[in-house]
């Protein structure tokens, strides 16, 4: 591969003197002057572009009117972020090829996917997200022709390939698709039903319903809500030809997909999955008076992160601060004049799995009709050489949508009858919505209905989004379509194709979804936990999925004491919340952990192994660097829950299964169900005359865990604390290449928080703790007028690997301790690092 011949020019560079990356960053700027640039990239921008760059490296773009403050943004994203860029359209695209070659061919696969009738959304983009993408998209291949390509251009040996309104909306795409719910859900649960018998308990002990923990984020006024929802998940009357009814032994072997490790990370940094918080204090509870609002989104740590803070300001009155994500021209997170939002993940179920009843490999039956598939065409290039391989593959279409390849099969058994995916992406109407103008007529809003009205607009994904303003009003509007289903038919298992009520009529309008405007208790939340009870009427709208409930029962339990004890709440205190490190999940379950690992001690037990119990006994749920306890803890936890799996299931089916919400959710229950004296069917395997019991099981994971923690931090136990296993090092997308990798990612440093903690920096089994996910963003506003805000990125601006502005932000971030990125323009130009006039050009 190219990439490994180009470690010569790297050598060359470092006799050269420079830096091996610094000699691809752009110019150091003047700190006392703004440089003139003919900017000029066809028509754009209409007039000339003021961008002033703070001592931070965060552009404030002042203009005379909205598309050119959008150029403006586009410029700085293609000078700062265009290796970034670059990566996301060809992941979002399925064209990793294109830049890395045939190891990336599976991975591609799977993301062409994504791309089903983006044409067709392109052709139907409402004018004026057209005419803002347009802008935006001049400015980025403005700053590409100016400026050296980064220096992963290099080492890959690819040219530049200007952006496109489909690139635009394929990364757009690409977010929605990483945030909706439903898909990898319903694969899991159909997974899990198909591996047992029909009438085997251990089904519906596994399907429940993912638990609130009594801190939904709308509940009905008077109802005391429960820990576990009591309603039994109705189960699924999946057609007896694709059913496979087997036990253990039979199931299907799955073919676990083998990339190399720097694709396996990017596959975890781009791929599915999130989470977030935010929550709203109105003022009648804060210090000043005014309402509180804080936003911290959960998503893959990368280096660069994710966002690229940014202040847009124009004379016809535009006005936005916040978090951009580069490749999408809006604002995502942030505030406006008179409004702050936020938008963590809804986990309403916007996704359909449909079993497609197939005849033969040309045609499959609707109602009794037996119809063609249609075919849509795929063309993998197998490397950046003009005369490179070309692979062409014929996937299937149904009337519900496309069938999921099979490069899927790992995580869906598609062996008797193919699935198909239905999602609002996949069904463009003429100008529905505005995914871009959506955000800009949010950051305009004066008030919540204005805001409501903007978020219509947003089709997909679907997200919780929490509103603050200035006028106090707090506020939770659930934004994106959400299908009516045409039948009544479980929205949390598969839909049988075998009639057209597999499909949907439309959407919900906006009036019929959840909505919370200030709430009695003067504060609400959302933390990915499930919108309603079980009991709710819309629960069947929105389904039952979701995050597990602990992050909310902690935001809820700090919020509500400090109102009963009068608290005034300040921004201050928002960021001591984000920060907080102790885990509802670990106060509720170190008991019950702690009884069963005290029963699977035996004589035989190492004193590592007795001391672990010890250390889960004896924790106080908080997940400092120096707790002892803590690592025991998520050792235990997540060990037994890999080895229940393993042993019911099959070790094939452990990753899948053992890190699904609804999994995890119920095996918490029926370990509380166990400890209280209940005995649950899925601590006994049938295939033997006695029942094992959860200790069996905890006895296996209590010695990995101490056998793991030997290899990985050494014999002496007391080196066994947080911080030696939970550590960060933001890494490049070309970190783990040999030889150049390290030049592509920072020193490790010991973090603080858990997976279900506030501060919810997290790993998991295949990095050992190492953190892999965490808050990529953090926002405070108190909605004063004008409102006092403070945020920052995890990184720095730059993804130019070297630069000053590359990692300026680690510390501040580790500490929690944001930016005021509003202020006087006065204040800005004074400590200046520099910045541009971007002239618009003669001639043209």
């Amino acid at each position: 591969m190219h990439m490994w011949k180009s470690i010569a020019l790297i050598l060359l560079c470092l006799g050269m003197g420079c830096h091996p990356l610094q000699c691809y960053n752009p110019k150091d700027l003047d700190p006392e002057h703004l440089i003139d640039i003919d900017a000029s990239y066809e028509a754009y921008p209409s007039h000339n572009v003021e961008i002033v760059i703070d001592r931070w490296g965060i552009p404030h773009i002042l203009a005379d009117n909205k598309n050119d403050v959008v150029y403006g943004m586009g410029y700085m994203h293609g000078r700062d972020r265009l290796w970034q860029m670059t990566l996301m359209r060809a992941f979002a695209q399925g064209r990793l090829t294109e830049l890395v070659g045939e190891d990336a061919f599976e991975l591609d696969q799977e993301n062409r996917l994504i791309t089903f009738n983006l044409d067709k959304e392109v052709e139907q983009m409402a004018p004026q997200d057209v005419e803002l993408a347009a802008s935006y998209i001049a400015g980025v291949n403005a700053a590409a022709t100016q400026y050296d390509l980064p220096a992963e251009y290099a080492i890959l040996g690819i040219s530049f390939q200007p952006f496109t309104l489909r690139d635009v909306m394929s990364i757009a795409r690409l977010q929605a698709w990483n945030l909706d719910t439903g898909f990898d859900e319903e694969m899991a649960r159909q997974t899990v039903t198909d591996f047992f018998f029909r009438d085997d308990p251990r089904i519906d002990e596994l399907l429940q319903p993912v638990s609130t923990r009594g801190v939904p984020v709308l509940t009905t006024a008077g109802e005391t809500p429960t820990l576990f929802g009591s309603r039994r998940l109705p189960q699924y009357d999946t057609f007896e030809a694709g059913r496979a009814y087997r036990s253990n032994h039979q199931m299907t072997e799955r073919k676990r997909p083998q990339r190399r490790s720097w694709l396996a990370d990017l596959s975890k940094r781009f791929g599915r999955g999130g989470a977030s918080n935010v929550w709203m204090i109105s003022g009648e509870h804060t210090a000043s008076g005014n309402a509180l609002i804080s936003h911290d989104p959960h998503l893959g740590h990368s280096a660069p992160g994710l966002f690229y803070m940014v202040r847009l300001e124009a004379r016809d009155g535009t006005f936005v601060a916040g978090g951009s994500v580069p490749g999408i021209p809006a604002i995502i997170i942030g505030h406006g004049r008179d409004i702050a939002w936020g938008l963590p993940v809804s986990n309403a179920d916007t996704m359909d799995l449909v079993r497609i009843a197939e005849v033969d490999d040309d045609h499959y039956e609707v109602d009794g009709e037996v119809l063609p598939y249609q075919r849509w065409t795929q063309r993998f290039k197998m490397s950046k050489e003009d005369d490179a391989e070309i692979r062409t593959q014929e996937w299937k279409v149904t009337r519900f949508g496309p069938v999921i390849p099979d490069v899927y099969e790992d995580r869906i058994d598609n062996v008797n009858q193919p699935y198909v995916l239905m999602w609002p992406a996949f069904f463009p109407a003429d100008q529905r919505g505005q995914l871009i103008s959506g955000f800009w007529d949010l950051a305009a809003a004066s008030n919540i209905d204005r805001a409501r009205h903007a978020l219509e607009q947003l089709y997909v994904p679907s997200q919780s989004f929490g509103l603050a303003t200035t006028d106090g009003d707090i506020a939770y509007h659930l934004s994106g379509e959400v299908p009516v289903r045409a039948n009544a038919a479980s929205t949390a298992m598969p839909r049988d194709g075998r009639t057209s009520e597999a499909g949907w009529l439309g959407a919900y309008p906006m009036h019929e979804k959840p909505i919370l405007e200030n709430p009695p208790q003067g504060y609400i939340i959302a933390a990915n936990q499930r919108i309603v009870e079980d009991t709710d009427p819309q629960s069947h709208m929105i389904g039952i999925e979701g995050a597990l409930g602990y992050r909310a029962e902690r935001i809820h339990s700090v919020i509500a004491d400090g109102i009963r004890r009068g608290q005034k709440f300040t921004l201050e205190d928002m960021l001591t919340l984000q920060d907080d490190i102790t885990s509802a999940e670990a106060l509720r379950l170190s008991n019950v952990l702690s009884i069963l690992c005290m029963d699977a001690l035996s004589e035989e037990s190492t004193d590592h192994e007795r001391r672990l119990c010890e250390r889960v006994e004896n924790f106080d749920g908080i997940f400092d660097v120096d707790s002892l306890g803590a690592l025991a803890f998520v050792r235990l936890e997540r060990g037994f829950r890999r080895e229940l799996i393993s042993r019911v299931f099959n070790p094939d089916l452990v990753d899948q299964l053992s890190e699904t919400k609804f999994v995890i959710s119920s095996i918490h229950r029926l370990l509380e169900d166990e400890v209280a004296g209940a005995e649950p069917t899925v601590f006994d395997n049938p295939g033997t005359p006695e029942r094992e019991g959860a200790a069996f099981y905890m006895a296996i994971a209590l010695r990995n865990a101490a056998s793991d923690l030997e290899t990985q931090l050494g014999q002496n136990d007391d080196d066994w604390t947080w911080g030696d296993a939970h550590r960060l090092s933001f890494q490049g997308a070309l970190s783990r290449a040999p030889v150049i990798g390290g030049l592509f990612d920072l020193d490790f440093f010991p973090v603080r928080g858990c997976r279900n903690c506030v501060r919810a920096d997290a790993g998991n089994h295949d990095s050992g703790d190492e953190v892999t996910k965490g808050a990529v963003f953090r926002i405070v506003a108190e909605m004063s007028d004008p409102p006092v805000v403070r945020m920052i990125g995890t990184t720095g601006q730059s993804g130019h690997f070297g630069d000053a502005a590359f990692d300026n932000f680690v510390e501040r971030w580790d500490a929690v301790n944001p930016i005021e990125v509003h202020r006087p323009m006065s204040e800005i130009r004074d400590e200046q690092q520099g910045g541009f006039w971007l002239r618009k050009g003669f001639g043209l």
